[in-house]
């Protein structure tokens, strides 16, 4: 997947029509970060994600392929590449769900939660793996809370209850659906 986020990457930055260099000082990147992740060595954090939303770009189809690449095209609505359509993908449903502004911005926080909970634990997931767990995580705090001064709170506890679940001695069965 990290691949897939950095080609979308790129045809962002082309779309600015701006070098790697300049893409990364307009979003607050080094360069050498830019191209890490345009490369698909890393994905962009929460914060860059934001950053880009900021600017116009849809994090859920930078993230998924979902949706429109810009956020005045229709964000998550109708996709514009391959997408995850398989009768057993959970995220189906949601992934054709508009998003607000406030949830895009939401999924790159529970993304950036995800990632140093892996990191913090000595876990890896894949970046595919990621991206759904990230989205279905996002859909089930949108779901439980209304108001959004409710999220960082939820965010925190999910993170809370996945570090535990990650914790769990190995012969734990339960673990597993936490180890993409």
């Amino acid at each position: 997947m990290s691949k897939e986020v950095g080609e979308r990457l790129r045809r962002v930055r082309k779309t600015c029509d701006l070098s790697q260099r300049k893409m990364a000082l307009a979003i607050g990147l080094s360069a050498f970060a830019w191209q890490k992740i345009e490369n698909g060595d890393s994905i962009p954090s929460g914060q860059t994600l934001m950053k880009l939303a900021e600017n116009g770009f849809n994090p859920t189809w930078v993230l998924t392929g979902l949706g429109s690449m810009r956020l005045e095209d229709g964000g998550a609505q109708g996709p514009t590449e391959p997408t995850l359509e398989t009768p057993s993908n959970p995220l189906k449903g949601f992934s054709n769900m508009p998003l607000r502004e406030e949830d895009e911005k939401l999924l790159g926080r529970v993304l950036e939660a995800l990632s140093k909970v892996y990191k913090e634990t000595g876990f890896s997931i894949s970046m595919s793996s990621l991206g759904e767990m990230a989205l279905a995580k996002t859909k089930e705090i949108v779901e439980a809370n209304e108001n959004s001064s409710d999220w960082p709170g939820a965010i925190n506890l999910m993170a809370l209850q996945i570090k535990k679940e990650l914790l769990k001695p190995a012969s734990d069965t339960a673990r597993s659906k936490f180890l993409a």
